[in-house]
């Protein structure tokens, strides 16, 4: 087996408060080989430290988890909620420095490897709010959305707006066909026609043989 040092990158570490008011931080890290290579989908023990005033000072509380890295190689935890090793959570002192130290074994290795970690430089503020006394009585939790109140009546309707200006007049169109009311039926094609020219046929010179108007256009006679 290889033998080697996993090393601990911090990610994430902020203060969350629970269900039922349990207190307990998130805590996220990845955990990595010395060569880099991240320790994936590995079942791990894992031991949660904190200490006052300094990474060597006293343990304040501790406690233990079992868990599985991700895909990435991170760990998830919610410091509060392992196994108490000594007294409960809720008897940290958050008003002095608090360091986190995390010792930890993949269980494909045969011994725990420890982790110094920092200091908590954010002070978890809901854990020290929800400590905190209040002096006439704190604000109890939020209660549950009221129903939805009745449709109220429509409103009076507004007055009318101003009119609008008129739009700009538009381009006049083409002239139209002239008036065929004068024309009478013949069987005569109009000699030496003029462009859009129509007379009146009789059916002769018609491809339907029935009457009909007949126009000139782009030289040729066109059954209307």
């Amino acid at each position: 087996m290889k033998n080697c040092m996993p090393l601990l990158l911090l990610l994430l570490f902020s203060p969350i408060l629970l269900s039922g008011q349990q207190e307990a931080i998130a805590y996220q890290t990845i955990l990595e080989d010395k060569n880099g290579d991240k320790l994936i989908a590995l079942r791990t023990e894992v031991q949660v430290v904190l200490r006052e005033n300094s990474i060597n000072g006293d343990i304040a509380y501790s406690e233990m988890h079992t868990t599985t890295t991700g895909l990435n190689g991170e760990l998830s935890l919610e410091i509060g909620r392992g196994a108490p090793q000594s007294v409960e959570f809720r008897e940290v002192d958050f008003t002095k420095p608090i360091y986190v130290e995390l010792n930890y074994r993949p269980l494909i290795y045969p011994n725990f490897f420890s982790n110094r970690g920092s200091e908590l430089l954010a002070v978890p503020y809901a854990i020290f709010s929800l400590r905190t006394k209040c002096d006439q009585g704190c604000p109890g939790e939020k209660g549950k959305d009221g129903a939805i109140g009745v449709k109220g009546p429509q409103g009076p309707q507004g007055p009318q707006g101003p009119q609008g200006p008129d739009s700009a007049q538009g381009t006049q169109g083409p002239d139209g066909i002239p008036g065929m009311l004068a024309l009478e039926l013949t069987n005569e094609i109009p000699s030496s026609p003029e462009e859009n020219e129509i007379y009146l046929d009789d059916g002769a010179n018609r491809l339907d043989a029935k009457p009909g108007y007949r126009q000139f256009s782009n030289g040729q006679w066109i059954d209307l």
